[in-house]
């Protein structure tokens, strides 16, 4: 396990809570404990897991992100972009499109940094073709969110900025156009990160928006602030800068959204937010939208049953660390990692605070595990973004990922433990005799897993069609990371898309579970659980297939799908090695076999 050298001993037990830009200050020992029990031992992180950095040979390199000054002397220097994978052209080929940012000193005409589009040419391998789909703003751009918003079954685009955000429809066949403010979107705020759900049950697609910070640079150079971090000067913010209100719009059954905050109950609670994802917390059948904030606790807005949300985040035990403390949070992973069928959350923070991985102990209830399942020292030296659930192996438990890179250049300068760039974290899932911990095995798990960069959004997706999970990483002023999934000792896996109803293509919301072999006719007791759409990362949009990790199973499974309104569909069977698209009231209408490739060394 990685331990922050520079250190002292007790940041083991008790990590320090740091904003992204706030003075350090010492916690009182034992303050962020994860929970009264001991780490388990650490084991040899021998690991079949092989990631291979295939960034330039898929042709993704040419993409840059560039995000302002190299030194940050402005806090939207240091954020960064996302990206979305989506099949813009409806070609069965995984896309990618990148948000890029801006200089606030600007660039000649023509020279500008835009967002970029590029097309899956097959296995894998990408053209841009920006212009080509009416795509390509300029501007300081960070999220992307992709879903079906108008119900045409073309895929959408909504993107999020420093500034007016845009949504852009797309046309069917893979061009878009900007209807942010006809629509009623384009929030003029610092948007960040944004989740999909259908919060009133009513069939339509709504979603829920993070922003950040007001930003007012004039402010900003006219009292010019700074901030002390271990003796340095460096960027003033979050704290100490107004925070920003979250958005809530309803998508309205004639076209169109309104800004439904006030009547959801989200409005009048302004925070730092940065990661936004949508899950059934207490399985109650609603969508609940948990919210990542910067320096301040964390909101989990439960669903009412009439479209109104209250925040139950100090209750349900995942607004603070396990020791009572804000933390830092940037990004947020929703996964089943210990097989109970209740899905946890995992949320990246600081360096010198541990990424915090909460269990969902039913009812909507949650404890910090994070230092019971071997994560708490191994995430110290790092500042985290990007977070993934992902059955990266296929064994059937689901691993993570976490994106890490500092926001202050000047801590190369010092001798902290920590760099600027830094290497990415795999933890695979070690569960045995019916106990789970997860081992860090990035530096095992091969070439890939070696790079060192300054990462921000990170999205899971198998873009070669292989039917394994590959991680796509952005980078902040430099070209993404393609980490190709080259494990050659895998077990077997089946993808699974959903096509729901007019107002809610996608399914987003809808919970596919795994069954147990049965009779015929059926598939016995839920072994796994996804939820579509629900989002994961920071600022980026994944896969829109479910995969589930079958290990060296052969054996055909049943899926039960539980639609909007609790109606339920079982399907099947369906063998491994295949991806399926399930509709609504209508099953299995489309199958076809993964494409086979030999695994690189």
């Amino acid at each position: 396990m990685r331990t922050l050298s520079a250190c002292s001993a007790a940041l083991a037990t008790a990590c320090l809570s740091v904003s992204c830009g706030s003075d350090a200050t010492d916690s009182a020992p034992g303050e962020t404990s994860a929970d009264a029990s001991p780490a388990p031992e650490s084991v040899p992180a021998g690991t079949d897991l092989v990631f291979v950095d295939r960034t330039v040979a898929s042709g993704l390199g040419a993409f840059r992100q560039e995000n302002g000054n190299r030194e940050k002397p402005y806090i939207i220097e240091s954020i960064g972009g996302g990206l979305a994978v989506i099949d813009h052209d409806g070609d069965g080929d995984l896309d990618v499109f990148f948000t890029n940012g801006s200089s606030l000193e600007g660039f000649p005409p023509g020279q500008e940094p835009t967002d970029a589009l590029f097309e899956n040419q097959g296995a894998g391998n990408f053209e841009e073709r920006t212009a080509e789909c009416g795509l390509g703003a300029a501007g300081w751009g960070s999220g992307a969110s992709a879903c079906d918003l108008n119900g045409d079954g073309a895929t959408d685009l909504y993107v999020t900025r420093l500034g007016a955000n845009l949504l852009l429809l797309n046309d069917g066949r893979g061009s878009f156009a900007e209807v942010g403010q006809e629509w009623g979107v384009a929030d003029p705020g610092y948007g960040t990160g944004v989740a999909f759900l259908d919060g009133d049950r009513d069939g339509f697609v709504d979603f829920y928006l993070a922003n950040y910070v007001v930003f007012d640079r004039g402010w900003i150079d006219a009292n010019q602030p700074t901030k002390d971090y271990r003796g340095m000067r460096v960027y003033f913010g979050p704290n100490g800068l107004p925070a920003a209100g979250d958005r809530y719009f309803r998508n309205l059954p004639g076209g169109g959204f309104e800004d439904a905050s006030e009547d959801a109950g989200v409005a009048g609670s302004p925070a730092y937010g940065f990661e936004v994802v949508s899950f059934d917390a207490n399985a109650d059948g609603w969508a609940d939208i948990y919210v990542a904030n910067d320096s301040q606790r964390n909101f989990l807005w439960t669903g009412d049953g009439d479209g109104t949300f209250t925040d139950t985040a100090l209750r349900a035990g995942v607004a603070l660390s396990g020791g009572g403390l804000p933390q830092a949070g940037m990004g947020i992973a929703v996964g089943d990692y210990d097989g109970d069928l209740d899905e946890d959350l995992y949320v990246t923070n600081f360096s010198e605070d541990y990424h915090t991985l909460y269990r969902n102990e039913g009812r909507g209830l949650f404890t910090d595990a994070t230092r019971r399942m071997g994560l708490a020292n191994g995430t110290l030296a790092e500042l985290g973004w990007a977070a993934l659930f992902g059955d990266f192996d296929a064994d059937g438990d689901l691993d993570l990922f976490a994106a890490n890179g500092h926001v202050f250049p000047q801590v190369d300068r010092l001798r902290l433990g920590t760099s600027y760039r830094q290497r990415n974290l795999l933890f695979e899932n070690r569960s045995a005799d019916g106990e789970t911990a997860f081992e860090e095995v990035g530096a095992q798990a091969g070439s890939g897993m070696d790079v060192r960069e300054c990462s921000r959004g990170a999205v899971a997706a198998d873009l070669d069609g292989d039917g394994d999970l590959d991680i796509l990483v952005s980078n902040l002023d430099a070209p993404p990371t393609l980490l190709s999934n080259e494990t050659r000792a895998g077990g077997s896996a089946i993808r699974v898309r959903l096509r729901g109803a007019s107002g809610n293509m996608d399914g987003v919301g809808v919970r596919v579970e795994v069954l147990s072999r049965g009779m015929e006719g059926g598939g016995g007791a839920p072994t796994q659980v996804r939820t579509a759409g629900n989002g994961s990362g920071f600022m980026s949009t994944s896969d829109p297939w479910l995969h589930f990790g079958l290990g060296r199973s052969q054996a055909e499974v049943w899926f039960r799908v539980t639609w909007a309104e609790g109606v339920r569909e079982e399907v099947g069977p369906v063998g491994a090695g295949r991806s399926i698209v399930v509709e609504r009231g209508k099953g299995i209408v489309e199958e076809r076999p993964f494409r086979m490739k030999d695994k690189q060394q």
